[in-house]
């Protein structure tokens, strides 16, 4: 049977359906997340070729249907993917320094966010789906943040050297936290705009930070370790660590009992990567995730009932709540 594709140009975005067989596919997974109904899967990273050279590119799969991804390419690499609360909307950050809002269903590019000037690292939804904020930097460090109808930026925060790496809402969508290059993590409340946490400690990068669900523990992770700060004293109450890890990626999952985070070791040829899950009450691992080569990326379906890690050969891995093989992409 003849190869068929089937290639639409819209609002300046390329969109591809076609067999799972002629499938491109996500070639260094950069963040993963699921849907807020847990039906979908978006995956950002780059495309098929030069690691370094390669576009951008978004995959959204269907969990519920073994159909074709629905595929949305970018002019550089994509560094972080968020849902709208309604799972209508995704937003993308890139290495462009550009923040755009699609369409989930069709892909088509809905509004660019202007104002960071270098690579975005993450972008994130509030909890009403009427803000967007956006951590990014090189030289410099800034946290942007949108009122997402008129696309007007609300409010930004710099710093002079460092930057951003990290950003996300508390559950409520009052306070707004980042990671920076200089083991810091910051929280501001949005009633006023005023940073109301300095959270220091870290050695190295803070590359994730996310709120529990019902928004009393912020979590950190740089390097090997993951810390917990209780959000009304700003004290840290629990470090998870893994010496044999570079940790990269981090996820709660939705009833606050437990942790997974996703890295590599750099020690082994070919670089290992290896996801694990903490129990959040006694600190002790509760299982690993084993099986990828390079960084891994980790995702937790709202449900809670399904884990999902990627790595940077483009493999997606699904998993049971207990650590049970659940097939893949």
């Amino acid at each position: 049977m003849p190869k068929r594709l089937l290639l639409a140009l819209l609002a300046g975005c390329l969109l591809t359906w076609h067999s799972l067989a002629e499938s491109s596919r996500v070639t260094l997974i950069t963040d993963m997340e699921f849907s807020p109904d847990g039906a979908s899967l978006a995956v950002a990273g780059i495309g098929p070729g030069e690691r370094f050279s390669n576009p951008g590119l978004l995959q959204i799969h269907d969990l519920s249907k073994r159909t074709p991804p629905l595929n949305i390419s970018g002019k550089q690499r994509f560094s972080s993917v968020a849902y709208r609360p309604d799972g209508k909307i995704l937003a993308t950050g890139s290495e462009d320094g550009t923040v755009v809002l699609w369409s989930a269903t069709t892909g088509k590019k809905q509004m660019a966010l202007a104002g960071c000037k270098s690579q975005v690292w993450e972008v994130a939804y509030s909890p009403s789906g009427r803000q967007v904020a956006a951590a990014s930097g090189w030289s410099q460090g800034l946290t942007m943040l949108w009122s997402v109808g008129p696309g007007k930026t609300e409010w930004s925060s710099r710093l002079p050297s460092d930057p951003f790496y990290s950003v996300t809402f508390s559950p409520d969508g009052t306070l707004l936290a980042a990671g920076d290059r200089t083991g810091t993590a910051r929280v501001w409340t949005l009633l006023t705009n005023e940073q109301i946490l300095e959270l220091k400690g870290h050695k190295g990068w803070v590359t994730e930070v996310a709120f529990s669900q019902d928004g009393r523990y912020l979590a950190t992770l740089a390097g090997s370790e993951v810390r917990l700060y209780d959000i009304t004293s700003g004290e840290q109450v629990k470090t998870l660590s893994d010496p044999s890890q570079q940790l990269h990626s981090l996820a709660w999952f939705p009833d606050g009992t437990r942790l997974i985070a996703g890295g590599i070791n750099y020690d082994e040829s070919p670089y290992r990567g290896t996801a694990r899950v903490w129990e959040v009450e006694s600190g002790k691992l509760a299982f690993s995730l084993e099986g990828h080569k390079g960084v891994v990326r980790v995702a937790v379906s709202p449900s809670g009932d399904r884990i999902a890690t990627g790595d940077e050969e483009g493999r997606i891995r699904f998993w049971g709540s207990d650590g049970s093989k659940a097939g893949g992409l």
